[in-house]
């Protein structure tokens, strides 16, 4: 035999360069995730949830610790059982024998070689498993539903918490038992303890039996698998798109055939046993060739078979006990039991008169016109005040009570926005230390404009200053004032939205050493931070760490950055509540809210399974998505679900940066678990004020889901069900031609049917299945009384009322409208807003859409309320005419449908009282009484008398709110009210 060459030896001076280089090469690998770990650690304690972090944390070394010693070990037992019975001497087949230079390599470096391979398998296996940290924990923790499912009669929590965990030790013994076959198989064979000469090769004994034991334990597991198989059929998705859950295929044919692959399994596994005490491996073979064959034949062509010849010619009746299953299921894992749906009958048929109706005066007198998702630009240049301050692409809907009067209202946040930064502004001082926060809280009433504008073909002083939000603004100006309207104590706004956005969006904030206050407050003033946010960065060890962390320099030697200096950063709301509660999943919308005097973000958050077994699961960033969606790039979550709760409430206060979580539904088996994981991290109802609790919108992530499921899940009868008659769709987007988005649901302030007052509730109507006349109307309630109650308004089958689609074809295609915008297209584009659908007069559906303007080819343009089209059938025993409105004003338009009488008197006070006139010209609801018939013709010199006041209180108007002029303001109100007052009751020349 000869010598072994030995290995190169390298200089000592390549040894310390080979060291070195590995070093740098951990640092670059390793280091910033330790820095990463440092920063997170210090930024979880800053918001008071270290203990999160530190869970979670743990949570994954010890699962990284467990996985990677189990697997490593069984992997290196293997290696070791089979180098031990390695055969003493070792026929060599000739000089070049490839075998013996691999033995021989490994025989210089043992240890080498006997350590590396398992510890490098695990901790492969431990970083890949560590990820399932959700899976332990929620076993750990897991609690009971108190719902059992009718197939195995075991509790939900089985499915949910217990089986995914069994599922992870078992797959992980799978692979351990893998690799230690493999590693055995190939240590015996460098070894000599297998030999490839001949047509089958020889074994020795040690390998004979060491490899059939880990076959026949492979198998064994696989026996395991078949066991949990059975249940996890209750998450089948054989029978999907129509349903999930198993089928009566899954539960006759595919169940049988499990217990059965198992039993063959274990008879398999005997065999591989038996090979230990045997030479002859054609007994553990025809295990192999038995198992393979059964489960061809028993796994899949058998349930193939029951499945084309006896379910599908009488599938409407086989399948009729699981589709019951299924939607008893799918309604208990989505929150839309009978507890919390009410179904009512609809007539289609107005027969009321609006005026006679409380509610009707009440939907009426709040019907919206302002567009959240059209008027930010809109609010940007009115609103803006400076180019760093920002509003997001889609504003958003709250409710205030304002002088005991319930309104909703859009509202913002004005914020700066790190992308509106220009030249000098970008520079690292100015953008990371001067323009840190944003300025106060927008809103604007949503029924409310400054003017109705009076011909938007024509350019003049009334149209420049009509058409635009009547603004309620909370900010430091207002506050020094003592003139808020909405009262915020502290309108600075460090976190938000807009001020989010980027990898660096990080502000450096407090004292440097007793310098001068640093931050842009107003033009006048300068302002430094007070607030508890914020991570010290006051000594070197953490400005090292975050100078690291954002590869900056100037945070170590800016003099910006003093002793009590602090760093802000991951300042979006939605991604702060996500990362102190990694175990929810955040709504695509915050929308800010003055709170007991602050400014928060109020982000819905939700507790979500992938496998409540016989619900259907759906996948949550397709059932979200809508017109709105793909207009804004809102961000979705992309994941699949068969449970969703919206269980817990978060807040995020734009000063401080402060996350609390409160828990809003008791009953949630989820949440409760997810307490036990992390308890005293959501705080219980009775922490929730009056004020806050008065802010909450149900979320319109929940709600696009829901409405999904009653789709198809309103019906009981499963024949039906199976044949999708009864199915109903949610509407294309009506304003946008030809649409394959969804029209996205709408917060409304409508009127309680019982006492006339004002409900804010989140709305959507729903059409035939790919249909286009309206079946279904569906409303959930945000007020804190009725808070997630849904009401199912369902309309006859026989009767043709008219959808959204229909409705937007009705309004565009009137005359009137058709010529106007002929002339309009000229100069504008022309955009169309939120179409509501509002049910009033006991039976009817009132549609009433905004139109906005905006002048093409000039940048400083943006979107004006220009016209209100609405649209209404009649009844039947009015013939079912479909009449269209449209004017410059919501109360003209329902005139020329109601014909002065229906509706006119319809518009007052919200609320139902009829006491209070609206001011004409600001307010976009119609007049309380049927203007007075002119008695006479107006002259030239009266018209032009009534116009010149009308622009010229316009032009005050915009004065006092360029100049911040709050009393001016109101005057100028007063004064536009009075002329445009003059000018409507003019006769006619």
């Amino acid at each position: 035999m000869r010598p072994p060459a030995g290995l190169p030896s390298l200089s000592r001076r390549s040894r310390i360069l080979l060291v070195v280089a590995v070093v740098v090469a951990a640092l670059l690998l390793v280091g910033p995730r330790l820095i990463g770990m440092y920063t997170d650690w210090l930024w979880f304690g800053e918001v008071g949830f270290r203990g999160v972090f530190t869970k979670v944390l743990l949570t994954r070394f010890v699962l990284f610790l467990v996985v990677g010693i189990v697997v490593g070990a069984i992997v290196w037992l293997a290696m070791l059982l089979a180098y031990r019975a390695r055969p003493v001497f070792v026929p060599v087949s000739g000089p070049n024998d490839p075998i013996a230079r691999y033995r021989t390599t490994v025989m210089s470096r043992l240890r080498l070689f006997g350590v590396i391979i398992p510890v490098a398998i695990g901790v492969l296996s431990g970083l890949i498993a560590q990820a399932n940290w959700v899976t332990i924990q929620l076993f750990l923790n897991g609690q009971a539903f108190g719902i059992t499912d009718p197939q195995f009669n075991m509790d939900v929590s089985f499915y949910t918490f217990d089986l995914p965990f069994y599922r992870f030790v078992l797959n992980w013994l799978f692979v351990s038992i893998l690799l230690a076959f493999v590693a055995n198989l190939i240590t015996h064979y460098v070894f000599g303890g297998i030999k490839l000469a001949g047509r089958a090769g020889t074994f020795t004994t040690a390998a004979r039996v060491q490899l059939a034991i880990l076959a026949g334990t492979f198998v064994l597991l696989k026996a395991v698998a078949y066991w949990l198989d059975r249940y996890s059929l209750l998450s089948s998705g054989r029978k999907e798109p129509t349903f999930t859950g198993p089928g009566y295929t899954d539960i006759m044919a595919v169940l049988p055939a499990k217990l059965i692959l198992m039993s063959i399994a274990i008879i398999c596994a005997l065999a591989f046993f038996a090979a230990i005490f045997t030479r002859d491996l054609r007994i553990p073979a025809m295990a192999v060739a038995l198992l393979v064959l059964s489960s061809v034949l028993v796994g899949a062509v058998w349930p193939m078979i029951v499945e084309q010849f006896s379910v599908k010619p009488n599938a409407a009746d086989k399948e009729s006990t699981y589709i019951e299953r299924n939607i008893a299921a799918t309604r208990q894992a989505y929150g839309i039991t009978d507890y919390k749906v009410t179904y009512q009958p609809y007539s289609g048929d107005g027969d009321a008169v609006p005026r006679e109706v409380p509610a009707d005066v009440t939907t009426i007198a709040n019907a919206r016109l302002l567009d959240p998702n059209i008027l930010s630009p809109t609010f940007t240049q009115q609103q803006q005040r400076q180019n760093f301050y920002g509003f997001p692409p889609s504003l958003d809907i709250d409710r205030y009570d304002i002088d005991g009067e319930m309104r909703d209202y859009i509202v913002a946040a004005r914020e700066i926005s790190p992308n509106n930064l220009q030249g000098n502004q970008t520079d690292w001082i100015n953008k990371h230390t001067v323009y840190t926060h944003g300025d106060g809280l927008v809103a604007a009433p949503a029924n409310k404009i400054t003017a109705p504008v009076l011909d938007p073909t024509k350019d003049n002083a009334n149209n420049n200053n009509a058409g635009y939000p009547i603004y309620t603004v909370s900010d430091i100006a207002s506050q020094d004032a003592g003139t808020q309207v909405i009262k915020v104590d502290q309108p600075r706004i460090y976190y938000g939205e807009v001020i989010g956005q980027g990898a660096d969006d990080y502000a450096i904030v407090g004292g440097a050493g007793g310098s001068e206050a640093r931050e842009y407050d107003t033009e006048q003033t300068k302002y430094t931070y007070t607030g508890s946010g914020g991570v010290s960065i006051g000594n070197w060890v953490n400005r090292l760490a975050f100078a690291a962390k954002y590869t900056e320099r100037n945070i170590l030697f800016s003099g910006a950055v003093g002793s009590d200096s602090k760093i802000i950063y991951n300042r979006d709301p939605r991604d702060r509540v996500g990362q102190v509660a990694p175990w929810l999943t955040t709504d695509g919308d915050a929308y800010p809210a003055a709170v007991d005097g602050k400014i928060v973000w109020i982000v819905d958050a939700y507790t979500t399974l992938e496998n409540y077994p016989y619900a259907q699961r759906s996948s949550l960033d397709g059932l979200v998505a809508d017109s709105v969606d793909a207009t804004t790039g809102r961000l979705l979550p992309k994941k699949e679900v068969s449970y969703i709760r919206n269980s817990v409430k978060a807040t995020v206060d734009a000063y401080d940066g402060t996350v609390t979580l409160y828990q809003v539904d008791d009953n949630d088996p989820v949440l409760n678990a997810w307490k036990g994981v992390f308890p005293d991290t959501v705080k219980p109802q009775s922490d929730i004020s009056d004020d806050l609790r008065a802010h909450f919108r149900y979320p319109e992530d929940l709600f696009k889901v829901q409405r999904e499921m009653l789709a198809k899940y309103h019906v009981d009868n499963p024949t039906e069900f199976f044949t999708n008659n009864a199915f109903w769709s949610v509407p294309n987007e009506p304003t946008v031609e030809n649409s394959k988005e969804n029209e996205p649901p709408y917060y409304v302030m409508v009127g309680d049917q019982e006492t006339g007052a004002p409900s804010f509730r989140l709305t959507s109507p729903m059409v035939g299945f790919q249909r286009d006349f309206l079946s279904a109307y569906i409303t959930v309630n945000s007020d804190p009384k009725d808070y997630g109650k849904i009401t199912v308004l369902q309309l006859p089958v026989n009767k043709q009322t008219q959808g959204p689609s229909q409705s937007q074809n009705s309004m565009i295609s009137d005359a009137r409208v058709g010529s106007e915008k002929a002339l309009l297209e000229r100069t504008n584009t022309i955009r169309y807003g939120n179409q509501l659908a509002l049910p009033i007069a006991e039976g009817g559906i009132l549609y009433v859409e905004p139109m906005y303007t905006e002048r093409s080819n000039t940048t400083t343009s943006f979107p004006q309320l220009s016209r209100v089209l609405v649209s209404y059938q009649e009844s039947a025993k009015a013939g079912s005419r479909v009449r269209v409105g449209y004017a410059s004003t919501l109360a003209e338009a329902l005139d020329q449908v109601f014909d002065n009488g229906g509706a006119a008197g319809a518009a007052t006070a919200p609320g139902g009282t009829a006491t209070t006139e609206p001011p004409a010209g600001t307010e976009t609801t119609p007049a309380p009484t049927a203007p007075t018939t002119p008695t006479g013709p107006a002259s030239s010199e009266d018209v032009s008398k009534a116009l010149a006041e009308v622009n010229a209180a316009m032009d005050a108007l915009k004065s006092a709110q360029q100049n911040g002029d709050f009393s001016g303001y109101g005057a100028a109100l007063d004064r536009l009210q009075k002329a445009v007052d003059a000018y409507q009751a003019l006769p006619p020349s």
